[in-house]
């Protein structure tokens, strides 16, 4: 653990205080001339989520709290280089294991990542963003002008749902934020680039929801890979079909897929009799040719509705 070595080190060097420091997950470090005694003082702190305990023995025991601001002093340090270690990660460039579990050991396991994207008044809500997570095992930094929330984040639709009533009522602003969790540090860049491309894909058609976990946006990502060619030619073949239909078989259609093709849930939801329902699936296949009752069917319907509503709004 270098970075903990130098920053041990420096301390003892500029106050001539023999000490232990234990740092909780991490492990010891231990100057020159500390006696680990019965005849100790201890005092701890929290910083960023993480414990800190150092330790002198009794005859230094007047010079702990000074100890204590050194340490916090140089752990600010610590956190700078957190912000520079997830831009370099972020960037694709090659960090060492032991730098990871050095600055940052929470990378080598499990985290969440999460991007946000809102226009305007960045610098703002970063700080916003930022003082909501003091002293807890998460980090937020700015990167090519998208929000990065990265570290513990248990529950995280619940911390996305938070930081957008934030972003839409304190700053009035509409934002986009796609989040998915991290197996370690290794992924962090692919997980950004999924991220991201989900909140493009969100920003270009015009998708009403402002959130997205790892199972959104799948038909916007399959119908943006499509070709503009392959595109047009759906187009034309289901287009004119389409447009024979009316409102109420439109409704039903789309209210059909809402209830994933489940027949009772969608007469349910429609308020109508199952049969009725039955009859305006069976008319439908007569329009169009397909029976979305079959799911091959339904996805190719499902994809042209949703090209079609893009068509609308261009």
């Amino acid at each position: 653990m270098g970075n903990i070595d130098t920053l041990v080190n420096e301390i003892y060097n500029n106050s001539q205080i023999p000490f232990q420091l234990n740092i909780e997950g991490i492990g010891k470090y231990t100057t020159p001339k500390f006696k680990n005694a019965n005849s100790t003082v201890e005092k701890a702190i929290k910083y960023k989520g993480v414990d800190y305990k150092v330790m002198v023995n009794n005859q230094h025991n007047l010079a702990i709290d000074l100890l204590m601001f050194c340490l916090q002093s140089a752990l600010k340090s610590i956190i700078i280089e957190k912000e520079n270690l997830i831009s370099m990660l972020l960037d694709d460039n090659e960090v060492e294991k032991s730098i990871i579990l050095d600055i940052w050991p929470r990378l080598n396991g499990t985290f969440q990542l999460m991007n946000i994207f809102v226009e305007g008044d960045t610098n703002n809500i970063l700080a916003c963003i930022k003082k909501s997570y003091i002293n807890t095992e998460v980090e937020v930094v700015l990167y090519n002008g998208n929000i990065i929330v990265i570290g513990d984040l248990q529950e995280t639709i619940n911390h996305a749902k938070k930081i957008k009533e934030i972003i839409n009522t304190q700053f009035n602003k509409k934002c986009y934020i796609s989040y998915c969790e991290v197996s370690n540090y290794k992924k962090i860049r692919q997980a950004y680039i999924e991220n991201l491309k989900k909140i493009q894909i969100a920003i270009k058609y015009k998708v009403n929801c402002e959130i997205f976990d790892d199972n959104e946006l799948i038909l916007e990502v399959i119908v943006d890979s499509i070709s503009d060619e392959m595109k047009l030619r759906m187009y034309d073949k289901f287009a004119s079909k389409i447009s024979n239909l009316d409102g109420e078989m439109i409704r039903t259609i789309e209210t059909y897929f809402k209830c994933g093709l489940n027949t009772s849930e969608a007469a349910k939801e429609l308020f109508i009799h199952r049969n009725t329902l039955l009859y305006r699936l069976d008319k439908i296949q007569k329009i169009t040719s397909y029976d979305i009752r079959e799911f091959n069917n339904a996805m190719l319907m499902r994809i042209m509705f949703f090209y079609l509503g893009i068509k609308k709004q261009f």
